[in-house]
């Protein structure tokens, strides 16, 4: 082995790598001289470089630790790693066994670097560089093995039952939350970006002059808002998601009412963690992960369009604000009167108690009981409850001079019904913000259609 080779797992290229195959990686052309390499840890691909050989190292003062050995203590064994883009994983930490003992434990990538060019390993080795006042520590492999960055090493920190692939440092468990968080807030931008590109832009500057013009002059002002508003967060709509389900399995549904609860609470949770699941498919990292679960939760936050009705009201705006969504966003920004129709994800209750419970305490258990033995139920509106809060929403929303829907297609019964309710019974000017057309657009005096965020953006609050 040499400087000019390189060693691959099956895996490690995008294609089949074949002999005779030219490839560049990271800007130096390479040939396959060997797809079946085998020595005494697999069988891998050998590759050469074509490229002239340029030692770049020079400038750089390096600092080797003890060099790689059989007879080395410690055996460096997995990447412990977190899903980022799709098919990809990054490494967090790094798996190490003390042949002296015969524990194995996984460890920071710093932690891993000071054991290693202290002690030693049989297949890697540690170097400091530096150049000038940059410096650079790397843990590499032995030559015969494929770079630390392969899939040959890296194995999910979190198994299929949310379960840690070994014993973690707390340094390590410090670094895969920070890690699980960056990922869960890159597929939620993703998410985003996915759904905005989905609405075609239509509104003019003419309607957005009147609309700041209807909210400068309102005093009292009813907001009735629906799934469009928190996708922004990169939270799919309840009644979709339920409805969603009811497609690919309407007998699952049926887990999902009162009588279910009261009849069969196995049922009706099992429904649930399943429903949680699809909430945050394609985001959480690791589904079965309770902590990844929880941050993932944590992670869809307010967004412009919540925090301007929050800001209305530190301008001397009178707000009610009336959701169909059932994250609790409206609060969380700072809005005071919020009437949460469809209930609260975040609120869990004892029917027998009434204790009150967390989202954190019912992950705890597949099926969540109260202290005095009952079993928990969600603060929330399924298939046949009645919504709550209605009666007091419409009070409030009967003594506003503005109404303003937004992000609701209005399909939802009976709060559809409120955009006539305030044509009959206030004087109210009424808008709807959406991303696109619905059946009930000529109920108002101004319609809006395109990108929520962008619309918010160009709402005055002077």
């Amino acid at each position: 082995m040499n400087k000019n080779t390189l060693v691959f797992a099956k895996n490690d290229w995008h294609e089949p790598l074949t002999n005779g195959k030219h490839i560049d990686y990271y800007g130096e052309e390479y040939v396959v001289i060997d797809e079946s390499y085998t020595n005494n840890y697999g069988t891998f691909v050998l590759l050469q470089s074509t490229s002239p050989f340029e030692d770049d190292t020079s400038l750089w003062t390096v600092t080797k630790g003890i060099e790689a050995h059989p007879n080395n203590r410690y055996e460096f064994i997995k990447a412990i790693s977190v899903p980022t883009f799709p098919n990809q994983m990054q490494a967090v930490g790094y798996l190490l066994k003390d042949k002296q003992s015969g524990e194995s434990k996984a460890y920071s990538y710093r932690e891993a670097f000071r054991i290693i060019h202290q002690n030693g390993a049989t297949n890697a080795y540690a170097t400091t560089s530096r150049l000038k006042n940059f410096t650079t520590q790397l843990i590499d492999t032995i030559d015969c093995l494929p770079a630390m960055d392969s899939t040959f090493w890296k194995v999910p920190a979190y198994n299929d039952n949310g379960e840690p692939y070994s014993v973690f440092t707390p340094a390590l468990e410090k670094e895969l939350k920070q890690r699980i968080n960056t990922t869960i807030n890159m597929r939620i931008g993703q998410r985003v970006r996915k759904l905005k590109s989905q609405i075609t832009t239509s509104y003019t500057n003419e309607e957005i002059t009147k609309l700041n013009e209807l909210i400068k002059t309102a005093n009292k002002i009813t907001v009735l808002s629906g799934a469009g508003i928190s996708t922004l967060s990169g939270i799919p709509d309840y009644r979709s998601m339920l409805e969603g389900i009811w497609r690919k399995d309407p007998d699952l549904i049926k887990q999902l009412n009162q009588a279910k609860f009261e009849n069969s609470p196995a049922s009706f949770w099992q429904t649930f963690h399943q429903l949680i699941q699809n909430i945050t498919n394609g985001i959480v990292p690791f589904e079965n992960h309770k902590n990844s679960l929880q941050m993932t939760i944590e992670a869809m936050k307010p967004n412009i369009a919540h925090e301007l009705f929050a800001k209305l009201e530190t301008h001397g705006k009178d707000v009610t604000i009336i959701t169909q969504n059932v994250d609790h966003l409206h609060s969380k920004a700072g809005s005071k009167h919020v009437f949460e129709i469809h209930g609260n994800f975040y609120k869990y209750f004892c029917p027998t108690c009434m204790s009150k419970y967390t989202f954190e305490y019912i992950l705890k258990d597949k099926l969540p009981k109260c202290g005095c033995g009952a079993i928990i139920r969600p603060d929330l509106v399924f298939f046949g409850d009645e919504v709550q809060h209605l009666s007091d929403a419409m009070a409030r929303a009967k003594n506003s001079d503005l109404f303003i829907v937004i992000g609701s297609s209005l399909n939802v019964s009976p709060i559809n019904q409120l955009p006539h309710f305030i044509n009959q019974y206030t004087n109210a000017k009424s808008v709807i913000i959406n991303g696109h057309k619905t059946q009930l657009d000529n109920q108002f005096d101004l319609v809006i259609n395109g990108d929520i965020e962008d619309i918010c953006k160009n709402i005055s609050l002077s």
